[in-house]
């Protein structure tokens, strides 16, 4: 048996896709195709044309949507025509980085986070230099003057 010769009991290898006979030239298809076997010259080059041209497809996909989400408000979805009406949050209201808002939502949050800071949650009074920091369990969001938090101190102390 010499070493260029081809064994008669081998059987032929044939390409994946058309079925043909693979001669010299045999290709690994990517793992990423999704095909078992070796490919013919043809159709190696006809996958990999095809992989990049869908690649590069959801690429322009990718991109026209983040292009949307660029422009459009995160809190109420409108979508933002000019960029001096794109608004980004104060980093003390705790959003995520990279978020934009209409003028109406962040001017909606800016008093929301203000009214929250400055007036008592649970009377609506306004809070003097001295600020009280509901206790967790209370379940109370903001803060509270004097006398409501010690309203509220009193109760958890009767009941427990």
């Amino acid at each position: 048996m010499g070493f260029g010769k081809k064994n008669k009991d081998m059987k032929a290898m044939r390409c994946a896709v058309c079925s043909r006979e693979l001669k010299r030239h045999k290709y690994k298809p990517s793992p990423d195709w999704n095909i078992e076997g070796l490919l013919c010259s043809d159709c190696h080059f006809e996958k990999t044309r095809d992989f990049i041209l869908s690649t590069e497809r959801d690429k322009k996909k990718e991109s026209e949507l983040k292009e949307i989400q660029d422009c459009t408000c995160h809190m109420c979805n409108n979508i933002i025509d000019s960029d001096a009406e794109k608004k980004k949050p104060d980093w003390k209201w705790g959003m995520d980085a990279g978020i934009i808002l209409c003028p109406e939502c962040y001017n909606k949050r800016e008093s929301d986070f203000n009214r929250k800071l400055n007036y008592c949650a649970i009377c609506g009074g306004k809070i003097g230099f001295f600020r009280y920091n509901p206790k967790q369990k209370w379940r109370i969001d903001g803060q509270l003057c004097r006398q409501c938090w010690d309203k509220e101190n009193l109760k958890g102390k009767v009941r427990g």
